[in-house]
Formats: C-alpha cells, structure tokens, sequence
C-alpha cells in the first residue's frame, strides 16, 4: 500500500502487504519504477526523479522481492473471509484504526458493534455500532483460543488488524521427543514450557511395565496411573507410600539380601516373606481393605474391583476401576492415606519392639 507521506520522503517499504496491489498480486518492477517516478518528492530544482534513477530503484525492489519467501508473500496476499461473530479492524482514510465485532440482523443486514480494548487488549461492547460505509474491515488478530470477550481470564485479547500484527498467536511449534507439536504463544505458560522441556529429558519409569508382568494386567501407566498423582484431597506426605509402592521401591525385608532369610519374614504374620505385594495381601492385612472397600461403596463409588486378593492388590497399587480407568479423587485418597497408615504401622511395630505375632497387630492397628 502506497501511502500520501511517500510524497515528502523516501519510497520505502515497511511491511510485507507493501509489496502486494489490491487483485493480491505483487507489483512488477516496472510498478515500482512508476511509483518512484510518480510519488517521490522533488528535488531541489522542482523536477521529478529521472528514469534512470527509477530504473536504479526498480532493480532495488528485485533485492526486496529475493527477501521475502514466496510462500510469506502469498499468505499476505490471502483474503479470510469474515462470519457473524468474527472481531474485525476497521480503517479509514480519516479515522484510527477501530475494532468490531461483525453481527447479522434478524433482517440479515450486517452491523459492526463497536469494541473498545482494556490496558489487557481484552475487548468489550460499547453498545454503539460503526458504519461500514468507505471502511477497510478485515479480520483481527487474536491471542488466545477463545472468541469471547470481557473481563474474563481465557476472553480474548486483539493484537491488531491481522496484516498488522506479527509476531501471529497461532501456527507455533515446540519440539517434544516425539517430535514437534503445534502451539501457540498464548498457551506458553511457564508451567506448560516446563513439563515440555522436563518430557524431552525425563522418560516415565520402568516400573509401571514391571508391575503390568507381575499383576497380569495390561494398563497404559503414562495415560491411567502417573497423570493422577496427587488428588484434591491429599498431599505428597499422604502420598509417599503409594508413590514408593508405585515405582516399586518401597522399603520391605525382602529388599535387604544381606539378612538371613529368617529375619524377611512378614512384619504381620511372621510367616510369608515380606514383599511389596505380601504387605498388602497378608491375612492380617485383608480386614482393613475389606472395611475400605465396603466405606467406599457406601460413598458411592462405581465400578469397584472385587475383593479378591489380586484384585485388592491392583486396585491398591493402580487406583484404578474394574475397566482399568482411573477412579475418583476421593477413591484414590482413600487408598493412598490407607495404605500410608498401614504401612507406617507395620514399621512402629519393629520401631517400638513390639511382638509381631498373637493378637498385637491388628487390621485397625494403623489407627492407634
């Protein structure tokens, strides 16, 4: 676009739609000869710049058109078309650039409700309309993914008029490890930068496929069992045991080889090795999930596993539903305090010499 000013100063360009007429096309070099011959201001003798001058100016634009990738040049040029609802910029030769959002009447004629911008960019009604009589209109560049507008948090926020703005919201990517992933600058958040970059350094644990061969099942950890760490009701104190469980590295007797296989036995029944498994399907273990289980069927909780041994065992180590999806937040707390306190109890019991066999541990001794 040619601009009046042009005519006191130097032809220049200084964005990609100068370089692109009215029909979308570029301008020829013979274009650019015309303009400077035509708008360039005169020299001090009054005349216009000579065309050999223009012809110097019209190989400089050969050296601006190498700059720019064609396939830049053809979106400049590409027309969106403009639907109810849209927010549009409106220009005049006269007027600064306004913003509004494009409404169609009951009768079908369009009008453009007026926006006025907050120090946020986020747009809000007026309740005036603009004309569209002589306006330049096309559509506005947005950040964000929403097309609502007001005070609100997620509403919209207009960076200008689409030709305008750069750099543009959408059509971002950012390298994850399996590749690059579509983004947007509105949604680089520091939280979402920093799980990205942590997952291209990070790999999620080997144990949710050990725990797969030695539970029989065939569950996703990376899309079921990890994404609900944490729940509303719990924190990582209420949840280090379950987390330990989880990555298989909770401190049980059979872990320590260096003792004698008569001091692995079971803190609780003095009989089985103590393993990860065995604490949580010992007999004197099985009161206490059987009370769990039958509270949290009282709460209304869907799809329980079965009270078998192995179904307790997944359900305790997984937190997850007979259809292998990840049960409620309070489910999932449930367990994980349970199994923290019961854990803890089977410790105090060593930690503080008391006997471990007869009536001394009980199912309800993680409450005391």
């Amino acid at each position: 676009m040619i601009y009046n000013q042009w005519r006191t100063t130097a032809l220049e360009t200084f964005r990609i739609t100068d370089l692109i007429g009215d029909d979308g096309a570029r301008y020829t070099a013979q274009d650019w000869s015309a303009f400077d011959c035509d708008m360039s201001s005169l020299d001090k003798d009054g005349r216009r710049p000579s065309q050999e001058a223009a012809n110097r100016r019209m190989r400089e634009s050969t050296i601006i058109y190498r700059a720019v990738p064609p396939a830049l040049l053809a979106a400049a040029a590409k027309v969106t078309p403009i639907k109810p609802g849209d927010i549009v910029s409106v220009a005049s030769d006269r007027d600064p650039v306004r913003f509004a959002r494009l409404k169609h009447t009951h009768s079908g004629a369009s009008i453009l409700e007026e926006l006025w911008l907050d120090a946020s960019a986020r747009a809000h009604l007026t309740g005036k309309t603009i004309s569209i009589v002589n306006k330049v209109i096309e559509i506005a560049a947005l950040w964000g993914s929403e097309k609502t507008i007001g005070a609100q948090r997620r509403a919209t926020r207009i960076a200008g008029a689409m030709r305008e703005v750069y750099p543009s919201d959408t059509e971002w990517t950012i390298p994850t490890q399996k590749g690059r992933e579509q983004t947007a600058l509105s949604a680089l958040t520091i939280k979402y930068v920093t799980e990205t970059l942590s997952r291209m350094t990070t790999r999620p644990p080997n144990s949710g496929p050990k725990w797969n061969i030695k539970l029989g099942i065939t569950l996703d950890w990376n899309k079921i069992v990890w994404p609900n760490v944490g729940t509303t009701f719990t924190n990582m104190t209420h949840e280090k045991t379950w987390f330990k469980l989880a990555h298989r590295g909770l401190n049980v007797k059979n872990h320590h080889r260096s003792l004698d296989p008569s001091e692995r036995k079971c803190r609780m029944c003095d009989r089985a090795s103590e393993t990860m498994e065995h604490i949580i399907t010992c007999g004197r273990a099985r009161p206490l999930w059987l009370n769990i289980h039958a509270l949290l069927e009282e709460m209304g909780e869907p799809n329980l596993r079965n009270t078998t041994s192995t179904e307790i065992l997944i359900t305790l180590i997984t937190n997850t539903t007979i259809w292998g999806k990840p049960a409620s937040e309070s489910a999932r707390a449930t367990w994980r305090i349970a199994l923290r306190q019961h854990y803890a109890a089977i410790v105090r019991v060593e930690t503080e010499e008391k006997p471990t066999t007869g009536k001394k541990y009980t199912s309800t001794h993680f409450i005391h």
